[in-house]
């Protein structure tokens, strides 16, 4: 059987991609952080998502793509990150082509993927048959030179770790919740962590967020009882000096029309990496649906995982 364009990279060969990626820091600095946490989750044997490196080229201006698959019940989802130092897409669109990596008929999506690769993606796509939707947004990302500020937090507030036990509700507050989502969240939480902002009387959570197996803030709610109060921007701030601690660089990524959510991050000192996009099989799930669900592409999963299409409420 011949072998794949698509070599894995061996746990030996990680620090090589790693050093390859320091070049002009941090213009590559999100597939480092994919890498990176890639070999943190190897050397604590975290099984779920099953994450492999592959690599076509030499290390500096090679062809990489990181592949995440999450197995949530029955239902299992590849997130994949392509990526490419090099300007000219030759190759990129030779490995697309070639590699059996890519699911093209199963459940999977480009995650917050440079938007440069998207005409190079989508040309191949066509020509497999796979007709993908996208969602354009911004990574934007808080650059190693920025400082965090140390704000008090308000008198009345506390903040805390997520666990097991925060699982259900922060699951609960996601919109675009669906059948199994709660193990999803409550991969995300064990894998990595998570952070609330609790009301003091009561233990009440009125702001929270999550980091991904990228490094970023995902799944960010604040209480719409309570908005308007800051506590969005307290647990963007934090999540930020936590990511930070880990040696890591915070980001988010947003979508084209969150002019709210870019406005809150481009003040707390965010700049933008690139425009990104996610890009997905429309024939996996009800497109009309996802038209209406732009302001968290994190939602696709829902549309990718429920196969019987049910109308979000």
């Amino acid at each position: 059987m011949a072998s794949d364009i698509l070599q894995e990279v061996t746990v030996d060969e990680i620090p090589r991609v790693l050093e390859a990626m320091k070049k002009d820091w941090p213009q590559h600095f999100l597939l480092h952080q994919f890498v990176s946490i890639l070999e943190e989750y190897h050397k604590e044997n975290i099984q779920n998502p099953k994450q492999v490196l592959y690599k076509y080229g030499d290390f500096e201006d090679g062809v990489y793509i990181v592949k995440s698959t999450f197995a949530i019940g029955a239902e299992s989802v590849s997130l994949i990150y392509p990526y490419t130092t090099a300007a000219d897409y030759t190759e990129f669109s030779k490995v697309l082509s070639e590699t059996t990596r890519i699911p093209w008929t199963e459940k999977f999506m480009f995650e917050v993927t440079a938007r440069r690769l998207m005409p190079t993606i989508q040309q191949v796509s066509a020509a497999k048959g796979c007709d993908l939707g996208t969602e354009e947004g911004a990574t934007l990302f808080l650059p190693p030179e920025s400082d965090i500020e140390n704000k008090l937090l308000p008198e009345d507030v506390y903040l805390g770790s997520l666990d097991e036990h925060h699982v259900a509700e922060v699951n609960e507050n996601w919109p675009f919740k669906y059948p199994g989502s709660e193990k999803f969240v409550a991969l995300q939480i064990q894998n990595n962590f998570g952070l609330g902002l609790f009301r003091k009387s009561d233990n009440k959570m009125l702001s929270s967020s999550v980091s991904f197996h990228s490094g970023g803030i995902f799944i960010l709610y604040s209480n719409p009882n309570f908005r308007s109060r800051g506590y969005g921007e307290v647990i963007i701030r934090e999540m930020a000096k936590e990511i930070r601690r880990q040696g890591r660089i915070p980001f988010g990524n947003i979508m084209t029309e969150n002019i709210v959510s870019t406005k809150l991050f481009n003040k707390m000192g965010f700049k933008e990496y690139y425009k990104s996009v996610y890009l997905f099989p429309k024939k996996l799930f009800n497109f009309a649906v996802l038209k209406h669900c732009k302001c968290c592409i994190k939602g696709l999963l829902h549309l990718i995982l429920t196969t019987t299409h049910q109308q979000l409420t």
